[in-house]
């Protein structure tokens, strides 16, 4: 059976789409919705009988099955489905998932502006990131800004309004060949042909999971203690220490990252603390080593459970007394270093079979950070996969969108290697497309297949919940915490939810109490 879904929303055109696969809609990629109501995209699955859709929001919680002939109310939005039988010839179809184009500001007077970075002000007073020259536009008119991977401008309470193709708007997404109004100057909203620059250490995602590692960065930047993060491979830990680093007092100074288990045994020791020339065989002169290097600023010890038992002693005694001695040499050296360190192993079992010693173990553990796989937020995998095809056009020169069943598939997928698997199978379908987008049999290519799973695959919401909480996974609140980061009211309940109303997980995901807890999920009215 054909599976036809039609979607109304306020005054604007009904759009279709024919459901072939799981398939990602999103409402603002197809018509203005300034201040919509309704999440900003789901997920449409069929049913293996054919004979209904269910669908998901940003989340992957179940928003409601809809039937043959039945309809279903998201936000301000209309969905219904049909078996295509009756199709009129008046409707159009929806528009594809284009994520990761880089765009452009053309403005009156001839000059471009490549959107990139963070949020950019417009408006007429001269220290706007973007000045227009026009008595009718205010001094700060309105904001374009990055959120959920998508641009968006917002107004910024002005005299005459921001209008975007004749309609006054609040807020609402940017796409090339838009054209925004400000007084009487328009601005068209160009696909560029140049790629915006890459944001080094940009943490991509708006989930609860997310903005709770965030919070926790921002807790642990502040402190002069050491860090550890733990998380699975490739699931961006260097990133977070990039962005404690920046958070931090000594974000002026280096930020020195080794890879322990890059390094032989024998020459570590030589690697971090430097040695002394005729130290040992092939020690021809002196070098400095990097504690030496990172003095006064960070030093990140990537996979530090690789460390030898001599080395792990020797990088004891430098926590503990802020002095290195080199490899041959009876000189010590006052070196002053944040020490932040990673790890996909279970330094805490190690400890306990000997491997590992406990005295580095809390040393290392001032505050201890969790990054997630991407497969406990798969709600960020849209505005991962918007982030990636931008940082693929400045690799290769050649711009990108993805289509919506491809993007189904892309959530759809385990991603037993997170985000540097994304990573590499947006980069092959690139290379495999020929022209500008990327379609399902682009990634199918790629290695991107959807899991086997019984019916239905996202029955139960996914993120931190999806396979129980632990104390080894999100490390159990202990001394060595400093502060229990702020959570926001909207991510405590969403957190809530995700840990079925077991105040237990939630205690151990934000760190507060169960009475903290229970007193404020009663002023929201969550039971």
């Amino acid at each position: 059976m054909k599976l036809v879904l039609t979607l109304k929303a306020g005054n604007a055109r009904t759009l279709t789409r024919v459901i072939e696969g799981p398939t990602v809609i999103q409402p603002e990629a197809f018509y203005l919705c300034a201040d919509s109501e309704g999440p900003r995209s789901w997920l449409v699955e069929p049913e293996p009988e054919g004979a209904a859709v269910l669908v998901y929001g940003p989340d992957m919680a179940p928003l409601g099955r809809l039937g043959v002939g039945g309809r279903l109310s998201v936000g301000d939005c209309t969905l219904s489905l049909d078996d295509g039988l009756s199709r009129g010839a008046e409707t159009e179809p929806m528009a594809a998932v284009r994520v990761g184009v880089p765009m452009a500001l053309r403005l009156p007077d001839g000059r471009e502006h490549l959107l990139s970075g963070g949020a950019l002000t417009v408006g007429s007073h001269r220290e706007c990131d973007v000045v227009v020259h026009d008595r009718a536009v205010s001094a700060r008119h309105c904001e374009i800004a990055m959120h959920n991977g998508r641009w968006r401008i917002t107004d910024l309470q002005s005299t005459n309004g921001t209008f975007l193709a004749e309609h006054r708007v609040g807020a609402a997404e940017l796409r090339p060949g838009m054209v925004i109004t400000l007084g009487r100057s328009r601005i068209e909203v160009r696909a560029s042909t140049r790629a915006a620059p890459r944001a080094e250490g940009l943490l991509v995602g708006e989930s609860p999971v997310m903005n709770l590692l965030r919070a926790g960065i921002r807790t642990s930047a502040g402190s002069p203690y050491p860090v550890m993060i733990q998380g699975p491979s490739g699931a961006g830990k260097e990133l977070v220490a990039r962005e404690i680093h920046a958070h931090s007092r000594v974000k002026d100074g280096p930020f020195v990252t080794v890879n322990c288990g890059a390094i032989a045994a024998n020459v570590i020791e030589s690697e971090l603390f430097g040695h002394e020339r005729g130290a040992f065989t092939g020690a021809d002169r002196r070098r400095r080593g990097l504690f030496e290097e990172a003095h006064g600023g960070t030093l990140f010890l990537d996979e530090v459970g690789e460390l030898s038992p001599e080395a792990q002693k020797r990088l004891l005694r430098v926590l503990e007394e802020g002095k290195i001695r080199r490899v041959g040499g009876e000189q010590e050296i006052a070196v002053k270093v944040r020490v932040v360190s990673a790890t996909w192993r279970d330094l805490e079992a190690m400890t306990r079979e000997g491997s590992f010693r406990l005295d580095l173990y809390y040393r290392l553990k001032g505050y201890d950070l969790y990054v997630p796989p991407l497969r406990e937020r798969k709600s960020d995998v849209l505005c991962l996969v918007g982030a990636l095809l931008s940082r693929i056009a400045t690799e290769t020169g050649r711009l990108h969108g993805i289509d919506d069943l491809a993007m189904g598939a892309l959530i759809q997928h385990d991603w037993p290697g997170n985000v540097r698997e994304l990573l590499f199978v947006l980069r092959k379908a690139a290379l495999l497309a020929d022209g500008p987008m990327i379609f399902l049999h682009h990634v199918q290519a790629a290695g991107v297949v959807p899991p086997t799973r019984e019916y239905p695959p996202f029955a139960r919401p996914l993120g931190l919940g999806a396979r129980g909480l632990n104390d080894t996974a999100l490390g159990r609140p202990d001394a060595t915490t400093l502060l229990a980061p702020r959570v926001s009211v909207g991510d405590l309940e969403a957190l809530h939810t995700q840990c079925d109303g077991n105040l237990s997980r939630l205690s151990l995901m934000t760190g507060l109490s169960r009475t903290t807890l229970r007193r404020k999920l009663q002023r929201v009215g969550a039971r």
